[in-house]
């Protein structure tokens, strides 16, 4: 595959199908998860933040998004204090 670029600097913002728009997007929403859900992150857990962003990011679409968060929290196991200060 081979990479592609834009440059802002030069007033290219499209090139055929290359474009920023898709990852633009990613962070916008990251950083609005930020205010919005997590209000806080510590570096020391930026992992599980990350992967819940990426979980929410892929089921944007989903129509049942409630029964398989309801799903998700059911069949995960117990963090115990302990493992969260770890």
């Amino acid at each position: 595959m081979r990479h592609e670029t834009v440059n802002h600097s030069e007033e290219m913002w499209v090139v055929g199908d290359i474009h920023t728009n898709s990852l633009e997007g990613v962070w916008s929403l990251f950083k609005r998860s930020l205010f919005g859900a997590f209000h806080k992150m510590s570096s020391k857990h930026m992992d599980r933040y990350l992967e819940e962003f990426e979980w929410r990011f892929n089921n944007r679409d989903n129509p049942d998004i409630f029964i398989d968060t309801l799903g998700r929290i059911v069949n995960t196991g117990n963090l115990t204090y302990r493992k969260l200060v770890s």
